[in-house]
């Protein structure tokens, strides 16, 4: 699976991501490693700028708060829901495939749904790789 066919535009990665995701149950996000990774790599392409940051990073608990999933999905604003989409993958030092989580709970898609709805909204820049 593949998450770069289109030019370079993120909120087009993010919406093919969602699309492949409704096809993917939890247990095969978790052990195709080359689609989580992408999936990773896209979902890191991007990060708040420094005041974006300091204005939600107040709104998401870190670490997370895993019963709340729903709320973080549905009722964060977009820079939030990055926030967290953040928050998530941070886990990953201490929890194997943190995505499969929230996918488990059928809010992985609507995630990076709303997410790519909202990136002309997002105060982000992006990340340079060293």
């Amino acid at each position: 699976m593949t998450l770069n066919p289109l030019p370079d535009n993120w909120s087009d990665r993010l919406r093919i991501a969602a699309d492949v995701l409704k096809d993917v149950t939890p247990d095969e996000l978790r052990v195709d490693q080359p689609f989580y990774d992408e999936l990773t790599l896209v979902l890191t392409e991007y990060r708040l700028s420094d005041a974006a940051f300091a204005a939600v990073a107040s709104t998401v608990p870190n670490p997370p708060d895993w019963a709340q999933l729903s709320a973080a999905v549905h009722a964060s604003t977009p820079n939030a829901l990055l926030l967290h989409i953040h928050g998530w993958l941070a886990q990953a030092r201490w929890i194997d495939t943190p995505l499969v989580r929230v996918h488990a709970q059928g809010l992985l898609e609507p995630a990076l749904r709303r997410l790519a709805a909202h990136v002309s909204d997002l105060d982000i820049t992006p990340v340079k790789d060293d």
